[in-house]
């Protein structure tokens, strides 16, 4: 087994993936082997490796920790020992991300103390050590050693050309230094959607050059399809200048496969210990799968105080949408976006799945995704709805995405469904 890993987040389970090998070596359940709070155990927004032997490590920088984020809140990990520093406080060891890193969310960084979509940790020298945080579609350079934000908001586009055109420039799902065996940190690998692109070193912290992309995760990672977070831990995990090897933690977590395991991407195990005599006259009416998947892995979900959502589609592709109301309280409204275009809006008020109706009278319609980016927005007498959604969770066999409305206090997010299927041929 290599030392060198990286883990893979995904919802509730995790990847254990060799490097050396490139080889998946097992999922597993986060909550089983990773002593985190309870809310750091699915739904990662993204996590980024510090390694205490950086040379700047020793004074300035905390030792070779995990950084995981999550909304607004982060903890610090050491895998070494599996704890999380200041687990025994008042707070569990979860901090603000605005208490943790100075000056993001204010000027210049507005909205990068929340809902962060990717990180990567670099050190150009052995003085100097920066992580980029990723937002939509603009990204933020912050300075460890210093503490501060040293390149303020600028639009991912501008790290790359390319980006724009391969619709990499903004709603990352995570990112990652691309390990190889002499100064790692030249090439990045960034996520989104089952794809990954590379971008070599550039010229500066700020301007990179096109390496490769994209490439299908299914075929070119083995065992993986999604990267909602990822982190590479492991003695290959950072190298200096010279190409020497810095050290750090062996990178193993566990050792599959065990009771933890997520094998919602394995075929159904068949059942212990068969009949030997099987009743002559069964039973017409099966008995349920004794063996269901946990399917606790595939697609993603989450929730959204804002009233809209948005998800990505394939490209070019036809999708429904259908749209029902179960509540008298408020007049519900959903818009469909392409592509940040308003394409067509639903009204209605109603209990036992009432249909809300467009403008054709219908509520449902077929639309094409353009390049893939279709949001919803649901309101209740003009005001944001709290959402959640779950999105691919059949791995587009079919392509299914099903978001809730809550307008009230009931919590229940009933009150408007919105169904998205796809594809229609």
């Amino acid at each position: 087994m290599g030392l060198a890993k990286y883990f893979i987040f995904n919802k509730k389970c995790y990847i254990q993936w060799d490097i050396p090998s490139r080889k998946t070596e097992y999922r597993r359940v986060i909550k089983v082997d990773w002593n985190l709070p309870d809310k750091f155990c699915e739904d990662i927004d993204d996590v980024f490796a510090l390694n205490a032997h950086h040379p700047a490590a020793a004074n300035t920088l905390d030792p070779w920790q995990l950084y995981f984020f999550k909304k607004d809140e982060f903890v610090v990990y050491a895998p070494a020992t599996d704890t999380v520093e200041g687990a025994d406080g008042p707070n569990a060891g979860i901090r603000k991300i605005s208490e943790g890193f100075p000056g993001l969310g204010g000027a210049g960084a507005e909205g990068f103390d929340a809902d962060i979509d990717a990180t990567v940790h670099v050190y150009p020298d052995n003085s100097s050590s920066y992580v980029y945080f990723f937002k939509g579609d603009k990204y933020v350079i912050y300075d460890l050693v210093h503490k501060k934000v040293h390149t303020a908001a600028t639009k991912i586009a501008t790290l790359c050309p390319k980006l724009t055109e391969l619709g990499f420039d903004k709603d990352l799902d995570s990112a990652v230094m691309w390990s190889s065996k002499v100064n790692a940190y030249d090439i990045f690998a960034l996520f989104k959607g089952g794809q990954y692109v590379y971008l070599h070193k550039g010229t500066s912290l700020t301007k990179k050059t096109f390496a490769s992309g994209p490439g299908e995760l299914k075929a070119d990672w083995d065992g993986v399809e999604q990267v909602d977070a990822i982190v590479q831990v492991g003695q290959e995990a950072h190298h200096n200048d010279s190409g020497k090897n810095t050290g750090g933690y062996t990178g193993d977590k566990k050792h599959g496969p065990g009771p933890g395991d997520c094998d919602c991407h394995d075929d159904p195990k068949p059942g212990p210990n068969p009949d030997p005599d099987p009743d002559p006259d069964p039973d017409p009416t099966p008995d349920p799968d004794p063996n269901p998947h946990d399917c606790d892995c595939k697609g993603r979900c989450g929730d959204n105080d804002s009233g809209k959502q948005c998800f990505d589609l394939p490209a070019n592709t036809q999708f429904g949408i259908t749209v029902f109301a179960n509540t008298t309280a408020h007049n519900q409204t959903v818009k469909l976006f392409v592509d940040d275009k308003l394409v067509d809006t639903f009204n209605g008020k109603g209990q036992n799945n009432t249909p809300m109706l467009n403008a054709s009278k219908s509520n449902a319609g077929v639309y094409s995704s353009g390049s893939g980016k279709v949001c919803i927005q649901v309101e209740a007498d003009g005001k944001p709805c709290k959402l959640r959604y779950v999105d691919d969770i059949l791995d587009r066999r079919p392509g299914v995405i099903m978001i809730g409305a809550e307008s009230g206090t009931d919590n229940d997010y009933n009150d408007s469904i919105v169904f998205l299927n796809w594809s229609l041929q």
